[in-house]
């Protein structure tokens, strides 16, 4: 649900959740957590186009781009480390 949605849809995403599902959650929880879910995918997205831009300055071939940034993914999912 939070793949696609930016900040100003929050509300509506809230609304929408709680009068068409069973939420555990308060109003306020979910917008927290939905607002985090954004903040998170954001940040993710930076350091990756970081990456991608650090790359390109050393020339690095598409393979090579494609290992780094997998590695990088796979890094961030185990939380073995941050960029």
């Amino acid at each position: 649900m939070c793949a696609d949605i930016g900040t100003d849809e929050i509300d509506r995403t809230v609304d929408y959740l709680t009068l068409r599902h069973t939420v555990l959650y308060s109003q306020d929880v979910l917008r927290q957590l939905i607002t985090t879910i954004i903040a998170t995918r954001q940040d993710t997205a930076e350091r990756l186009l970081q990456q991608l831009a650090q790359l390109q300055s050393t020339d690095a071939s598409v393979a090579d781009t494609l290992l780094a940034i997998t590695v990088s993914l796979q890094s961030m999912f185990t939380g073995e480390t941050r960029l």
